[in-house]
């Protein structure tokens, strides 16, 4: 039996994905318990900040991006999105996957790096890739104003 008869309703659709994710094999109370409680602090430690939880989510849902992709994406400044990336590395979370080559007429400076979420595939990465260096695009900049 349903109570909301709103299946449409997003909420309903979180809460069956969080059932799943407390899904635990064991029978045993304490240990379904501890489960639970690892999950929430986990929950707790990524989503404290928002940025980060964006920055978690984003990644998430693309598998890799580069930093400056997310600042543009999440419209946040570039201070938060790499202290967000920090945090989620040193939870080892995400990982630096590849380093863009330099472009022509670049005039120096770090090279962007692709990070990625530790299960993301080598399609999520190069795609992040070739997100970045279209982005990065003065022509594509352009079209997207238009748009």
């Amino acid at each position: 039996m349903t109570l909301s008869p709103d299946e449409s309703n997003p909420n309903i659709d979180i809460i069956k994905k969080l059932k799943l994710l407390l899904l635990y094999k064991s029978t045993n109370p304490l240990d379904r318990a501890r489960h639970a409680q690892r999950l929430l602090s986990f929950f707790e430690s990524i989503f404290t900040s928002g940025s980060t939880g964006a920055i978690f989510l984003y990644l998430l849902d693309r598998g890799a991006a580069t930093s400056w992709l997310i600042q543009v994406d999440l419209e946040i400044p570039e201070a938060t999105a790499y202290q967000s990336m920090k945090r989620l590395r040193a939870m080892k979370l995400i990982t630096p996957e590849w380093r863009i080559p330099k472009q022509k007429g670049s005039k120096g400076g770090p090279r962007p790096v692709v990070w990625a979420l530790l299960d993301s595939s080598v399609e999520d990465v190069a795609r992040a890739a070739r997100d970045h260096q279209r982005a990065q695009s003065p022509n594509y900049r352009v079209a997207e104003k238009l748009v």
